[in-house]
């Protein structure tokens, strides 16, 4: 039989007088007041074993003995410790290109309370076009990835996750990646091409080791160890600064300035471009034959167009790189410099590329460069200063050979008759880690005994091997 008001009354009254719960006001105790602070809170005249509900904190407290005390917050959110799918990963989640294999995703959660939890999931417009979401039980949700043939052009989505005690809701949103070509790679330097890939696994590499520039865009979301060298310069000539056979070989002391070195690992974007460029080893050269700007080894510096050309520049060699989307300097994530080109006769020597200031000098030889300017031209007969990527052209119209300043993120400066200077390397602290960049000494590479590097970035008695760039995945 239900309980009439009047009984309930007439019992909490004969409990209130039991028990001596009454306030000074004459009301029964125990019924928790609604005030608007903490401050609020009476201090005279309250029973002990009476409640308030404090609005501003949502927090209920009790008189007793002295004071009023904290008893409970009301109705805490819960608590998302975790989205993984079943075999331990988080977001984002790459899914199977089959079309047929699952995602399994666990959302695991708590209530302070102690409240049962229910559980949701609510898809973005990316996420639509990649897969669906259906629910296995509470929570447990399982992800069916489209086929290539009923995929949207979307590669990348996002589905929110909630739990629910009945009054709050914790969210947790997690990423899920659908692609079908792992990278492509586009070729422009010195040939135009295009290539895709539907595998690049963790622990596979490519190598990219004559010069050129490429583009290369992922897929998906992937970490990368890079390894590079810078190209060599082309060699002097020992005997001396009016040779004028471009074909007679230089003993070790002049020979081209080497490549730097650098290594880092990097994050990179799914359907985000970067450039790629590997420098051109340096060669000799005293006519303007049109393959490159002012007869320039691609990535360094150039022969003056004023250039006496009885005489041979020894050029310098170009820097190799990986860019952001734009290629400019300001996109630089990281560089290995070029090394100069060798000196001649009295002023024989070799200057390499790489680190953070490379190797250079003054009077008749080019300056390395450094991490803001490029290295400072020689000191007679108006040879060129290095800049950003660019390495400085020899001298201009005097009657002796010359050299070219390496690449870099600031090249080398160009030479009177001494060798050019060493472009600098470069790493973006705010995007690789474990990074290091370093210089060359003369005509040998840094790491030299490294296994990848073949004869990359090495000086020789003629021309200046290129660079190298080695892409690693990771993950």
């Amino acid at each position: 039989m239900t309980e009439s008001i009047n009984r309930k009354v007439a019992r909490r009254f004969s409990r209130a007088v039991e028990n001596n719960n009454f306030t000074s006001t004459g009301s029964i105790a125990g019924q928790a007041v609604f005030y608007d602070s903490t401050s609020d809170l009476p201090t005279s005249n309250i029973a002990n074993g009476s409640q308030g509900y404090v609005v501003s904190n949502q927090r209920l407290y009790i008189r007793g003995t002295g004071g009023w005390y904290n008893i409970a917050t009301i109705n805490n959110s819960p608590s998302i410790s975790s989205v993984r799918s079943d075999s331990g990963l988080s977001s984002p989640f790459n899914l199977a290109k089959d079309g047929i294999t699952t995602t399994v995703i666990k959302i695991n959660a708590t209530d302070s309370e102690g409240f049962p939890l229910t559980f949701t999931a609510t898809t973005d417009v990316g996420f639509d076009s990649i897969g669906t979401v259906s629910s296995q039980d509470s929570s447990v949700f399982t992800i069916t990835p489209f086929s290539e043939e009923s995929a949207g052009t979307a590669t990348t989505g996002t589905i929110t996750f909630k739990a629910s005690d009945g009054v709050n809701i914790a969210s947790e949103v997690a990423s899920f990646v659908l692609t079908f070509k792992i990278y492509t790679l586009e070729q422009s330097v010195p040939s135009s091409s295009t290539t895709t890939a539907d595998t690049f696994d963790a622990g596979t590499s490519l190598t990219f080791n004559s010069y050129g520039q490429w583009r290369f865009t992922p897929g998906e979301n992937m970490v990368v160890d890079l390894k590079m060298w810078g190209a060599a310069g082309a060699a002097g000539h020992h005997t001396n600064y009016t040779q004028t056979d471009i074909t007679s070989t230089a003993n070790s002391n002049t020979y081209g300035g080497a490549g730097g070195y650098s290594h880092g690992r990097v994050s990179l974007s799914s359907d985000t471009s970067y450039v790629i460029r590997v420098g051109q080893g340096g060669y000799r050269s005293r006519t303007v034959d049109g393959t490159h700007p002012q007869n320039a080894t691609f990535l360094a510096g150039g022969i003056h167009p004023n250039y006496n050309t009885t005489y041979y520049m020894a050029l310098g060699g170009g820097y190799t790189g990986f860019f952001d989307s734009g290629g400019a300097h300001s996109d630089s994530i990281m560089l290995a410099g070029g090394g100069g080109g060798g000196g001649f006769g009295f002023a024989a020597g070799s200057y390499a590329g790489g680190g953070s200031t490379g190797q250079g000098g003054t009077n008749q030889n080019g300056g390395g460069g450094t991490q803001s300017a490029g290295g400072a031209a020689g000191a007679y007969n108006n040879p060129g200063a290095g800049s950003a990527l660019t390495g400085g052209h020899g001298n201009q119209t005097y009657g002796n050979n010359t050299a070219g300043g390496g690449g870099g993120y600031y090249g080398g400066g160009g030479s009177n008759i001494g060798p050019g200077g060493g472009g600098s390397g470069y790493l973006d602290s705010s995007v690789v880690s474990n990074g290091v960049t370093a210089a060359g000494n003369g005509s040998t590479p840094p790491y030299s005994s490294d296994g990848d590097r073949g004869n990359a970035g090495a000086g020789t008695s003629l021309v200046g091997y290129d660079g190298l760039i080695k892409i690693t995945r990771v993950s």
